[in-house]
């Protein structure tokens, strides 16, 4: 099964795939990989991209997603009901990604 943050990446074909490899710090090569599922998407590298993606309106399994001041953190927000909030490390992110919290 298809990790849920490529999937989204792959539904916004208006994406600028080098920029956002840019952006989140890694190789426009190194994305292309992770689209095609040759290489790995590590908990560091999954962060990256939701970090960068966070500015293209990112929203993931009923949450939108909000870059914070920290580096190290990101914010979400229930869609249906803004009072709903979550801040995830990347840790917390890759869970979320897996389905495990929220």
């Amino acid at each position: 099964m298809e990790n849920i943050l490529i999937t989204w990446i792959k539904n916004h074909s208006a994406l600028n795939l080098s920029r956002v490899a840019t952006q989140a710090g890694f190789s426009v090569s190194l994305l292309h990989g992770i689209m095609k599922n040759e290489k790995g998407l590590t908990v560091d590298k999954a962060f990256k991209l939701a970090k960068v993606l966070s500015h293209y309106g990112l929203e993931l399994r009923g949450w939108r997603f909000l870059s914070t001041n920290q580096k190290d953190k990101l914010k979400c927000y229930s869609i249906t009901n803004k009072i709903n909030t979550a801040v995830f490390d990347a840790a917390e992110f890759m869970e979320f990604l897996d389905g495990k919290n929220l």
